[in-house]
């Protein structure tokens, strides 16, 4: 159910905004199947909507990853 978060949840975006002040931000995919990492995409896409921000997905199954055209590693990254 979008739009709908705990008040814990929405407190720790907050308090990230307070004590940050990011160029970038990465957040949870925003179709994410897990419930949760919706939600956190959500609140932390319109608190800092200003930003540059980037989404990623947890993969579970290989099958997941060749499903994308694109992956990076970000430990790889030069």
């Amino acid at each position: 159910m979008a739009g709908v978060c705990s008040i814990s949840q929405a407190s720790a975006v907050t308090c990230a905004k307070r004590a940050t002040a990011p160029q970038i931000v990465f957040t949870h995919y925003r179709h994410d199947l897990h419930q949760d990492h919706r939600i956190l995409s959500e609140l932390t896409r319109n608190t800092w909507r200003s930003h540059t921000i980037f989404e990623y997905e947890i993969m579970k199954l290989m099958s997941e990853v060749m499903a994308h055209t694109i992956t990076l590693h970000l430990l790889d990254a030069p």
